[in-house]
């Protein structure tokens, strides 16, 4: 029992002077100016034993051991100090002040990777094409032009300015293919509103979806859909052009917006005016000239009755990059059609006289996106 009791007091004795030989490293970590450095690093090197300042740039490090110490302090945007310190017994709390100077670093180059809007979609979960119109929209091109140029897509048109156009998506055509504006089936626009009548200036870019569409194109067309966006007008901006060719043939379009800085008052308005007497030459078994007798010559004649118009724009006011709202507008779209009918679906030989389809359009609509509504995290 007595040795026992000798032990138990060995070995405290051993505890308490090993604790009484660590010490304690107090301070604090300021700028020149005096001001405190919150969340300073300080480390003790070697030891593998450090700890950083508090709000006020107080630090305290306890349990170090008796001997020499290096003690480096560093702080983001400030230079690095360090001073040795030495703990003993007669000199166990030991109070360290630390002041920093900032420090101004040249970078040599700063390499920012990122994907732009095409990228993006492109390498998203869908078979998709973006088509760039920035190029487009300084020359007379139209927009049926710039998809025939997608890879799995193709234009088919049986007649000149008006005739009626067919979309195929990998071979797939008519009801499977579906189109949209700003994500707004086409056909809401009204019959007259078609793809070559939206001149490439007054489109940001278009989306080529093969297959399956995202979701917020609610569309059930098995072939894949197409999608017109639109510039959203928050830039000063105006862009007008006309062209004259064949058949005498006019194609003309202003787009245009206007934005106030200091209120965010936004105006942007589109037009164009599209038309053709489509008086080209066609030659073919019922392409002839009947005698007064009857007897048929087959010949090459010029096309009659076959005039197309077309007039249509946009107008929107509103409110972009405010507060309440990323975009808000209210405004109105119109177009009207007029379209000579010489034959049916195939040329005969007696084509009509007189005959045309006329449509019209009228449609007010209202436009509202805000991102970050509910949360950090966009939801539009």
């Amino acid at each position: 029992m007595k040795h026992l009791f000798t032990l138990s007091f060995f070995f405290i004795f051993i505890t308490a002077y090993g604790q009484d030989t660590s010490g304690t490293l107090t301070g604090s970590v300021t700028d020149v100016n005096g001001e405190s450095l919150p969340f300073a690093s300080i480390v003790i090197t070697g030891l593998n034993k450090g700890v950083l300042s508090n709000n006020d740039g107080f630090y305290t490090i306890t349990n170090v051991p008796e001997g020499k110490h290096k003690l480096v302090v560093s702080f983001i945007g400030y230079g690095t100090r360090s001073k040795t310190i030495e703990i003993k017994e007669e000199n166990r709390n030991v109070q360290i002040n630390f002041q920093l100077k900032e420090t101004v670093e040249n970078l040599d180059g700063v390499t920012v990777k990122g994907k732009t809007h095409k990228t993006a979609l492109e390498t998203k979960g869908f078979s998709a094409n973006s088509i760039e119109t920035k190029e487009a929209a300084l020359r007379s091109i139209q927009t049926n032009e710039l998809l025939n140029t997608t890879v799995g897509v193709k234009i088919r048109q049986n007649g000149g300015l008006g005739s009626n156009v067919e979309y195929s998506l990998n071979g797939l055509s008519g009801s499977s293919v579906s189109i949209f504006i700003d994500g707004i089936p086409i056909s809401i626009y009204g019959s007259s509103f078609n793809l070559n009548s939206i001149p490439p200036s007054m489109i940001k870019n278009i989306e080529v979806y093969k297959g399956v569409v995202p979701g917020h194109l609610s569309s059930d067309a098995i072939g894949g859909a197409i999608n017109i966006v639109l510039h959203e007008g928050g830039k000063n901006n105006l862009n007008a052009s006309i062209s004259y060719g064949s058949f005498n043939t006019l194609q003309t379009n202003f787009n245009g917006a206007y934005r106030a800085k200091k209120s965010g008052f936004t105006l942007k308005a589109s037009a164009f005016h599209n038309y053709s007497d489509n008086d080209y030459k066609i030659s073919g078994r019922t392409i002839v000239d009947i005698a007064p007798n009857g007897v048929q010559t087959p010949i090459v004649a010029r096309r009659f009755n076959d005039a197309y118009r077309l007039t249509g724009g946009m107008a929107q006011v509103g409110f972009t990059n405010v507060s309440w709202a990323d975009q808000f507008f209210i405004g109105v779209t119109a177009s009207d059609e007029y379209n000579e009918v010489q034959h049916g679906t195939f040329v005969t030989v007696s084509p009509y006289k007189g005959r045309f389809l006329e449509s019209d359009a009228l449609l007010a609509n209202l436009t509202y996106q805000k991102k970050r509504i509910f949360s950090s995290k966009d939801l539009i």
